[in-house]
């Protein structure tokens, strides 16, 4: 596509019913006219990909609308040509002026409407037919096909999804398709992640304009380390290209070059220390609770179980993660902080807790629960470790936006060029702190009528190189 100015983009909108396209009396499909803005969002906290269409109507658009509609999503970018096929769930904020209606069009991914109206009910060795690994059960759920009285969402989206390590025994009482999912993610572990006795956990579920993910945060560092400038998007294996931005400032006459400069850069987030030390952000206690046998838990500790309560810190854990930039590079978790506030960070605040699940209706012969016995015992563990594999992860938050690029995706990275304040003779030096890699936490792709722009919230691990 031939720009004028870094921010051009074509973006068509479609009405889709019964599978076909709408088009008026003269043969025209396209609705765009209508819009005045149209935000695409997707992100790693959500199962769906979102869309909000501002919509001014003066040709009484409003009353062919049911409110179930599909709509296209049409963009052409310099990157490529994206679409993305939403459902409507919501029609809000209707008002009138003169003979006008102003309203939003709230949208979702089809499937993430369907998922309300899921329903998986008895024990997982049934409907997933002794399927125990959690990507088998999280393939089965997405793409598999019914199970005596369960259904599944059968999606044509790709599905990328990591393999995990342990095994899984549950009965689901009515769960929904995403809530199984959840719950999978929350107690999986990489497989073969580092050493036995130190497993990588903290799993994702979300949708990007790729397809579906489930992968744990340590793998999506892993494949952010892997991206290379060079690259082609790869849609099958979701494999991605890493786009580098540089925040420099832009030439009149030359709007063409700006396609990969960043127009505002705000740091959301850099090291709230009060909030840190209350949530327990860097030390703590873990221990398992046992709700129905309370003198199996572990429930503070001053217990006479102390011995079983495991005491984390990140400084101990840091080691055992994935790391942007690579695990090569050496890194201090806690950054440039006096001695005395590194003392205070490194002394346990908080104690969390976590159900350990009874085994009253187990079976009594000896392979009854060995699948997951080990994970249990390894719980207060795996709770500290997810808790600390996200709130490294946010270390550094910054919210970017650039020109419109449909070709980025949430939980892929992004490389970012930020310079200093000061100058090494003519030349702006380069601020290493937040200058590096980046994972794409969610990412909104902005239609004003007249230009793109693509928002993104991004986060970093990684701090400074130790002296």
């Amino acid at each position: 596509m031939q720009r004028q100015a870094a921010t051009d983009a074509v973006f068509v909108l479609q009405l889709i019913r019964d599978g076909q396209v709408v088009k008026n009396k003269d043969g025209a499909d396209d609705l765009s006219d209508f819009v005045v803005t149209c935000n695409v969002i997707q992100s790693i906290n959500s199962a769906g990909i979102q869309a909000e269409i501002n919509i001014m109507d003066s040709a009484d658009l409003i009353t062919s609308l049911r409110g179930d509609e599909i709509w296209n999503l049409l963009y052409k970018t310099q990157q490529q040509v994206v679409s993305y096929p939403l459902q409507t769930y919501s029609i809000e904020n209707r008002s009138r002026q003169n003979n006008t209606d102003l309203y939003t069009i709230k949208c979702c991914s089809p499937e993430f409407l369907s998922n309300e109206g899921s329903n998986l009910f008895g024990s997982s060795k049934v409907i997933f037919n002794k399927e125990d690994k959690s990507h088998d059960i999280v393939e089965r759920i997405l793409r598999g096909k019914e199970s005596g009285n369960s259904k599944f969402m059968k999606t044509k989206k790709k599905c990328f999804i990591e393999e995990g390590d342990n095994s899984h025994e549950f009965i689901m009482c009515n769960w929904r398709w995403f809530d199984t999912i959840y719950w999978i993610a929350q107690r999986s572990v990489r497989k073969q992640s580092g050493k036995s006795k130190d497993p990588q956990n903290g799993f994702l579920f979300f949708e990007n304009g790729l397809g579906y993910n489930f992968k744990s945060i340590d793998g999506l560092i892993a494949d952010i380390n892997k991206q290379k400038h060079d690259d082609k998007t790869d849609k099958t294996s979701g494999e991605c290209k890493l786009y580098q931005y540089v925040y420099s400032p832009k030439r009149t006459g030359q709007e063409e070059r700006d396609l990969y400069k960043i127009n505002t850069v705000k740091y959301v987030s850099d090291r709230n220390i009060l909030e840190g030390l209350r949530n327990g952000t860097w030390a703590g206690h873990s221990s398992a609770l046992d709700p129905t046998v309370l003198s199996n838990s572990l429930v503070s500790v001053e217990s006479e179980n102390t011995s079983s309560t495991y005491t984390y810190s990140v400084d101990e854990l840091w080691s055992k993660m994935e790391h942007l930039d690579g695990k090569s590079a050496k890194y201090d978790p806690y950054g440039p902080f006096s001695d005395q506030t590194i003392g205070l960070m490194k002394t346990p605040r908080r104690i969390r807790h976590t159900f350990l699940p009874n085994r009253v209706a187990d079976g009594q012969d000896a392979t009854a629960g060995k699948n997951d016995n080990k994970l249990y015992e390894q719980l207060p563990y795996l709770q500290s470790y997810q808790f600390a594999r996200v709130q490294t992860l946010k270390s550094i938050q910054l919210l970017l936006t650039v020109p419109g690029n449909t070709d980025l995706y949430a939980g892929k990275g992004v490389d970012i060029v930020i310079p200093m304040n000061r100058v090494k003779g003519q030349k702006a030096m380069e601020d290493k702190k937040y200058s590096g890699r980046y994972l794409i936490a969610a990412v909104r792709h902005k239609w004003d009528g007249r230009e793109m722009y693509t928002e993104m919230l991004v986060y970093r691990d990684t701090l400074r190189a130790k002296k």
